[in-house]
């Protein structure tokens, strides 16, 4: 299997779970459209990463399954690295020694840059195609973006996975940033109603659309 196939599974594993919640081993072969025994191999391979857990549910019929469930802190982009780690432990000393000012102004400013890097790209643009090189960006930074529109005819922004969990657990602040990064690019009212920190499965930005292109 290619490097690509393998970020393909594993991608649509999680999403699943993400979607769905907890799955049954057959849920889960039938939504993948894979055997059961290559479910199960992803299934532990994601297990051995601490990405997902496995618990006994009773059915109404026939003898107890086992259920599977993504872990809290099991967004493909956070591995543990020995990298990342060291940004933990250093944003942790932050926090202990009480320089919150210096994170805030680290991540304003990286929210800033990020900012005038793609800035042009939205200018002149309609609603509709700012939509969509927002998802794009999102897409390309590994947070898994949908977007919907719903029955008031604005749109929801779902994302779900967020390479900075670990980051806005012990900052939110970066969880207001981006949503007001997402208002100065679309030019519209942004609310954030769900944040995996905040034990949902996915992040949803409700985008308010004004008028019309």
């Amino acid at each position: 299997m290619s490097g690509e196939e393998t970020y393909n599974t594993e991608r649509n594993l999680y999403l699943l779970l993400r979607r769905q919640g907890p799955s049954t081993l057959s849920e889960i072969s039938m939504s993948l459209g894979i055997s059961k025994m290559g479910a199960l191999k992803w299934i532990n391979k994601l297990e051995s990463q601490g990405k997902i857990e496995r618990k006994i549910k009773k059915l109404d019929v026939g003898r107890p399954a086992f259920v599977f469930s993504l872990t809290p802190e099991s967004n493909i982009q956070g591995d543990n690295t020995g990298s990342e780690k060291i940004l933990m432990d250093l944003l942790n000393f932050i926090k202990r020694m009480q320089y919150d000012d210096i994170a805030d102004q680290f991540l304003r400013q990286r929210y800033e840059r990020f900012y005038s890097e793609v800035f042009n790209k939205f200018q002149g643009k309609d609603f509709s195609t700012k939509l969509d090189i927002l998802r794009e960006l999102r897409e390309r930074d590994g947070y898994m973006p949908e977007i919907k529109q719903n029955p008031s005819e604005n749109y929801n922004l779902i994302e779900y996975n967020c390479p900075i969990y670990r980051i806005s657990s012990v900052y939110p602040i970066a969880c207001e940033l981006e949503r007001r990064l997402f208002e100065d690019l679309l030019g519209t009212p942004v609310e954030n109603s769900h944040r995996q920190t905040n034990g949902k499965n996915n992040c949803v930005f409700s985008i308010k659309r004004r008028g019309r292109d």
